[in-house]
């Protein structure tokens, strides 16, 4: 139990480490990934959109805003029919902002959420080999450990976007998924 402990605090540091590393190395990169508000705006301010499609997309944004402050008051609901509720508000104000866009700028968006995947993947990586690196594995449980990873980062999207489950079967299935990847890496890392 105390090798458990010691490895998942050693583990949380170096995570904690190289997390903090990159913020520093990536601090004057404007298209960093962890600077995703402001990949968001430059994103949005490229889409080259009409005036009145901002005027459209102001009014909505009150709107939502509004509807989730009386959510917020309506204080009859449970946590779940409330959680449910701002889903579905949640929802509706995308639709809404997507039924905006041009063709064009549809497609803009999503070249740009390609390009914003692929750093994010790129980003992934160094972070791996950054761990790697820090948590001395060698080739084979490396490989065996990304092969985790990658699997575990599939099984959590496909449930992230699988429709048919309620917000609360998610949670529980990517709760399932994650236990079982700890396990896994359990059975990888060593003492």
């Amino acid at each position: 139990m105390k090798k458990l402990l010691v490895l998942s605090l050693a583990l949380s540091t170096v995570i904690f480490s190289a997390t903090a590393q990159q913020k520093r190395e990536m601090k004057g990169d404007k298209d960093a990934m962890h600077h995703g508000h402001n990949n968001r705006s430059m994103m949005m301010k490229n889409m080259n959109f009409s005036d009145a499609q901002k005027a459209q997309m102001k009014a909505n944004r009150e709107e939502f805003k509004n509807k989730m402050q009386e959510l917020n008051k309506n204080e009859s609901l449970t946590v779940k029919e409330q959680r449910d509720r701002k889903e579905v508000l949640h929802n509706e104000q995308k639709a809404k902002m997507e039924a905006l866009l041009t063709p064009e700028q549809k497609t803009k968006m999503a070249a740009s959420k390609a390009k914003m995947e692929v750093k994010r993947k790129e980003m992934g990586e160094k972070r791996m080999d950054m761990m790697k690196t820090k948590l001395g594995l060698s080739s084979d449980q490396f490989s065996k450990w990304k092969a985790q990873n990658e699997a575990t980062h599939t099984q959590l999207k496909a449930i992230k976007e699988n429709q048919l489950l309620s917000s609360d079967a998610k949670r529980e299935k990517m709760k399932a998924v994650k236990v079982a990847a700890k396990e896994q890496r359990k059975r990888i890392f060593t003492a």
